[in-house]
């Protein structure tokens, strides 16, 4: 009984944690510009409309990838 109870206390005190964690990071301003933000959402997108697909060993996937993210995110102006 002293195990269940404790781990229901233990779970009352992490949820609360979590919900002020999450409502403190939500008024953070955030450290790049929005229009860097939504380059990199633009880029990102893009990439993964191109080269769909899941990365494994040896395909050369995720270096594809990074290079056309980094490509468009200088295009956009912006250092990636």
């Amino acid at each position: 009984m002293e195990h269940s109870r404790s781990t229901l206390v233990l779970t009352a005190l992490l949820s609360t944690l979590l919900t002020t964690t999450t409502y403190a990071a939500s008024k953070h301003q955030p450290s790049i510009s929005e229009a860097h933000y939504n380059a990199m959402e633009k880029c990102v997108s893009q990439t993964l409309e191109a080269l769909p697909g899941t990365p494994s060993q040896g395909n050369g996937l995720s270096e594809r990838r990074r290079a056309m993210y980094m490509e468009c995110a200088r295009k956009a102006g912006f250092r990636p």
